[in-house]
């Protein structure tokens, strides 16, 4: 079992495009570099669309027990999207976004899900903005409005506190 799996961009090699580049690392180790070559280093080779790379290192990956499959049955009860346009600080990025969520451990929370990012005139310089949708959903009941309105308000009040950042309405 994988106790942590995290995207970062730090530590990349400059032939990949800043912006454009992740690694991969599993429970502190480097396993994989993923992302876009350089446009410079494409223009060289006479590449004449982007060039995506992913670099795997196979003997870590081998060491961990990824094959085993986990099931985890399918809830009976409906799933519940909320969307929240946030203005984050440009250093933000979306890891600390979804960390700083999923930290306040609420339960039913499913997935927190990078829908747009938006830079441009009705964005402050120095933000962007970041659709953000959060799913929720429970294994043994439907969630009540007031849990609901609950969990958003936390959500809300962590990015605010944690991030900077800024709920647009």
């Amino acid at each position: 079992d994988i106790s942590s799996c995290d995207f970062d961009s730090e530590q990349l090699p400059d032939y990949y495009r800043p912006g454009h580049r992740a690694r991969l690392v599993i429970e502190g180790e480097r396993v994989a570099l993923l992302g876009e070559l350089h446009p410079q280093v494409a223009e060289r080779w006479k590449f004449r669309r982007p060039v995506y790379l992913a670099e795997m290192h196979l003997d870590s990956l081998l060491l961990r027990n990824l094959n085993s499959p986990r099931v985890q049955p399918i809830s009976r009860y409906p799933a519940v999207e909320r969307d929240f346009s946030v203005l984050l600080p440009e250093a933000r990025r979306f890891e600390e976004v979804r960390e700083a969520i999923r930290s306040l451990g609420i339960p039913e929370l499913v997935a927190v899900t990078p829908v747009e990012i938006f830079r441009g005139a009705a964005v402050s310089e120095g933000r962007y903005s970041l659709l953000l949708r959060i799913t929720l959903q429970s294994r043994d009941r439907t969630l009540a409005d007031a849990e609901l309105v609950g969990h958003c308000a936390r959500i809300v009040d962590c990015l605010e506190r944690r991030l900077e950042a800024r709920i647009r309405m």
